[in-house]
């Protein structure tokens, strides 16, 4: 009966250091991602000044909520480069439309007649229009995040990146 008695002692005592050990975790766990959590939402005192390239081709439709998650943003050193790649829906024309509605600061038009492609807009936005140190290409069919642009940035205030 003594062993097992002993047995039982030490499956309990096994237990009770597992069940320790998972309440650690649990709560180390928790910590870290906090931790986690809350080093993302540190400010950078970094601001670059951020070119963001729209390439639009016939996206009427789809640029005013584009530009305006583009200006929802928090981070606010920035310029937005709307080139129209030869639309045939009036893109450039609603852009401008657009820049008065909503009085849109930073914010240029480029209109070019022959339709190039994508990576021809964005480059010719960059090379012939783009004025700050980082630039951004985004679709006009897409919105961004409040927080992305400062986000993203935070990481070019590294000498090596």
């Amino acid at each position: 009966m003594k062993p097992l008695y002993i047995l039982g002692m030490f499956i309990f005592a096994v237990s009770m250091l597992n069940l320790i050990r998972i309440c650690v975790f649990s709560i180390l766990s928790d910590w870290y991602d906090i931790k986690r959590h809350n080093a993302g939402k540190k400010t950078s005192k970094y601001r670059a000044f951020v070119s963001v390239i729209v390439p639009a081709h016939n996206e009427r439709a789809v640029l005013e909520r584009c530009l305006m998650s583009i200006y929802a943003s928090s981070y606010k050193n920035f310029e937005v480069i709307v080139v129209d790649d030869g639309s045939r829906d009036n893109t450039a024309q609603f852009a401008h439309y657009l820049r008065v509605k909503h009085n849109l600061k930073n914010f240029h038009v480029i209109r070019r007649e022959q339709n190039a492609g994508k990576a021809s807009a964005i480059n010719y936005g960059i090379l012939k229009h783009a004025k700050g140190s980082i630039v951004v290409a985004m679709d006009a069919d897409c919105t961004i995040n409040t927080d992305a642009l400062g986000r993203g940035i935070k990481y070019f205030s590294d000498r090596s990146v």
